[in-house]
């Protein structure tokens, strides 16, 4: 049986996942606002709600991007005390951002 080329396209599923959470959040806030003033006699957004919503998103956000690259283990977004927020590739081992197999992989022989 012949070595399997590795696979991480279950790591980048849940990352985009936590993206779409996020978004739904942020753009789900306006939404959710009127839908609460409209239960109330008011029109006021209780405070109650807006903070809830407002840390439900803020740890949403923390959990962005993904924190160790699948092939590395290595933080993907971070070498040393340098961060790169957009890096499309990892900063140790170069594994492209969204790569669902390895490009650089080769059967052993």
């Amino acid at each position: 049986m012949s070595p399997q080329r590795p696979s991480y396209a279950v790591y980048w599923r849940e990352n985009r996942r936590r993206w779409y959470l996020f978004f739904a959040l942020w753009i789900g806030f306006v939404p959710f606002a009127f839908v609460v003033s409209r239960l109330r006699d008011d029109d006021t957004l209780p405070n109650w709600a807006f903070w809830s919503w407002g840390i439900l998103w803020l740890w949403s956000g923390t959990r962005l991007g993904p924190k160790k690259c699948p092939r590395c283990g290595r933080p993907f977004l971070r070498r040393g005390w340098y961060s790169n927020g957009f890096a499309l590739k990892c900063m140790h081992c170069g594994l492209p951002r969204g790569a669902e197999t390895d490009p650089d992989w080769s059967p052993p022989k």
